[in-house]
Formats: structure tokens, C-alpha cells, sequence
């Protein structure tokens, strides 16, 4: 059930309603912004929401009560506020995306709530972009606990994995690329191939500074990188480079980094295939 402020009660009643819905998104890194359908700056929660924006909320789409897509926002990236370096660089994944109801003439009135959610799937369609919306309800469709998987579900270095990685943690500069998802830094080259897949590569410099892109393959030097970066990589460019883990008992945990008894996989569990198999019995 909404809470509505008498205030806001009034405000509703009235024969003229002044009322404009605003938008407050909370980025993980800190940022805060806020936008309005009104044609004048509108503060709501110590925030400031800003007009002239594309951004607007659609309709609630709620086809299942568990389903996590349940509504949208929509809007255009020539706004300042947003832009799509910041959408690819991952700025906006699982951003908190808070829906209000403000009296414009008097923002003192207790503003109503209508609503919160996550960020989940981001569509991006010449200069317009989606922001696919996971509410609370996406919360009841997650699986809960552990699963029993082969491979190790920790991420190196992490709490649980506590392998150093200090020494497995390298800088160095940029020699050659083919664009946006590769690179080349002779000072790599001495490693083992895919020595840093599944790891990270962070940029220190250049373009594409702040940027955060996981490993897909290395060798002689080469990074190979899933997603491709926000702008060019370009030669010069500073990176610091982190080892991966493919997550094996055997040649990852045990053979790399001794560090088995913390490995956090059931390697004798058996495959689909092994539990498929049928006793070979010969006719005597």
C-alpha cells in the first residue's frame, strides 16, 4: 500500500493537480542523479532533479509477479547526464533506480513513493537507450545457497579464496591493439599462455582510463577480452593487468596456486554423462 502524506492527499483532491513524477538513479560508484517531467528543477530526497531530459518511465508491464522485468526506462544519450561510455563501462549495472511523486509548487510536501528497482538489462539502439528494470520481486527468483559444480565458485583472491595477488598483479603499457578488444604488451609476453584468463584488465591512462574489461585468452603477451572497451584502446595507453583462475581443482587450484584445501568446487561429482552411462553387459 502507497503512503500518501495528507499534504500530498490535498494536493490531489485540489482542482488543479501540480504534479510531476521524478526519477533518482544511485550509481555504485557514488553518483547520484535525478530527472523530472516538469520544466523547472524539482528537489525530491536531497536530490535535485533536472528538466530537458529524455529519461521516462514506462508503464508497469507486471505479466507475472515473479517476473524481473517488469518495467523500464527510457531515454537518449545525447543527454549530458548520461552517456553511453558510461553505460559500457558498466557505470549503471544494478544502479538503484527510486520513483517518486512530487508537488512541484511546493516541494516540502512529503513526496509519494511509487516504487523502486535495480537496473538489470541495458539496451542501447542508435542515441536511445533502455535501462530493463529488476524490482523486488526479482529478489523471490533467485536460487539460494550453493550449487554443486565442478569448478571452483570463488574468485581468485577473494575472502574465501585468499590467494595473494600481489604477485600476480602486473602494470604495463599498451604496444599495439586491434581497436577495442585486444591488446599487446611485450612486458606480458614472459607469461604462460592464458595465464590471465578469467582476470582483469584495468586501465590507468589513456581514453579509456577507469575502464574494467575481464580476460578472455592471453598469450605471447596478447590480451584477448570478452567485451569489447567503451573507446579505442590505443598504444601508450598504462594497464594493470590481474592473473585469472578457470576455477580446476587440478591445474588451476592445486597446480597454480597451492591451493587446495580452500578450493570451493566437488571435483568427484559426477558429470550428466557419467550419470547417463549404462553398465556394458556382454551376453554370455
Amino acid at each position: 500500500m502507497i503512503d500518501v502524506s495528507p499534504g500530498m492527499q490535498a494536493e490531489m483532491s485540489g482542482e488543479v493537480a501540480r504534479l510531476t513524477r521524478c526519477i533518482v538513479v544511485r550509481r555504485a560508484d557514488g553518483v547520484v542523479m535525478g530527472f523530472t517531467g516538469h520544466d523547472e528543477p524539482v528537489p525530491v530526497v536531497g536530490v535535485v532533479c533536472e528538466p530537458g531530459t529524455a529519461i521516462t518511465p514506462s508503464n508497469v508491464e507486471d505479466t507475472n509477479a515473479l517476473s524481473a522485468d517488469n518495467s523500464e526506462l527510457t531515454g537518449t544519450l545525447t543527454s549530458d547526464a548520461i552517456t553511453e561510455e558510461d553505460i559500457a563501462a558498466g557505470l549503471y549495472a544494478n544502479a538503484l533506480v527510486e520513483d517518486y511523486t512530487v508537488c512541484w509548487a511546493d516541494p516540502s510536501i512529503a513526496p509519494v513513493e511509487n516504487g523502486y528497482a535495480r537496473i538489470g538489462e541495458i539496451r542501447i539502439s542508435g542515441d536511445q537507450f533502455v535501462f530493463g528494470l529488476l524490482g523486488p520481486q526479482e529478489q523471490l527468483s533467485k536460487t539460494v545457497g550453493r550449487s554443486c559444480t565442478v569448478e571452483c565458485p570463488w574468485r581468485l583472491g577473494d575472502a574465501k579464496c585468499r590467494v595473494d595477488l600481489a604477485p600476480l598483479t602486473h602494470e604495463a603499457t599498451v604496444d599495439g591493439t586491434d581497436g577495442m578488444q585486444a591488446l599487446t604488451a611485450g612486458a606480458l609476453a614472459a607469461h604462460p599462455a592464458d595465464h590471465f584468463a578469467y582476470g582483469t584488465v584495468e586501465w590507468l591512462s589513456g581514453k579509456c582510463k577507469g575502464t574494467r574489461r575481464q580476460v578472455k585468452a592471453s598469450a605471447n603477451g596478447r590480451l584477448v577480452l570478452w567485451q569489447s572497451t567503451p573507446r579505442e584502446i590505443e598504444p601508450g595507453d598504462t594497464v594493470r593487468v590481474v592473473a585469472g583462475c578457470g576455477g580446476s581443482f587440478e591445474s588451476d587450484c592445486k597446480a597454480r596456486f597451492n591451493n587446495g584445501r580452500r578450493f570451493g568446487g566437488f571435483p568427484w561429482v559426477p558429470s550428466r554423462e557419467q550419470l547417463q552411462k549404462t553398465p556394458n553387459v556382454k551376453a554370455s
